[in-house]
């Protein structure tokens, strides 16, 4: 009869390391599914507003309001900022490539 070798043997990885990736990955995420979570949970909120009484809507579309209100004010400021920084007006510092 032939001689079989043993299969070789492979390193698996430790639970520490398993969880330190999923850890990792979780953190890379965090920011993007809360701000899904939220918008999920403030179309919701807003449905089951409308659906119980007109009135009762006004709070969460305040609410929604104010966050297009802010990511607009937001992405004017960064446009200034890139102009200002573009045409030469921003205090001198360290510039972007590109510009």
């Amino acid at each position: 009869m032939a001689r079989r070798d043993p299969p070789p043997e492979f390193e698996n990885a430790s639970w520490r390391e398993t969880l330190e990736i999923i850890w990792i990955v979780f953190q890379t995420l965090a920011m993007p599914l809360a701000f899904m979570a939220g918008t999920l949970g403030l179309l919701v909120w807003i449905l089951l507003a409308l659906l119980s009484n007109v009135w009762t809507v006004i709070f969460p579309l305040g609410i929604f309001g104010v966050v297009i209100l802010w990511f607009v004010r937001r992405d004017r400021r960064e446009a200034a900022k890139l102009i200002a920084e573009r045409d030469g007006l921003a205090p001198p510092g360290p510039r972007r490539p590109g510009l």
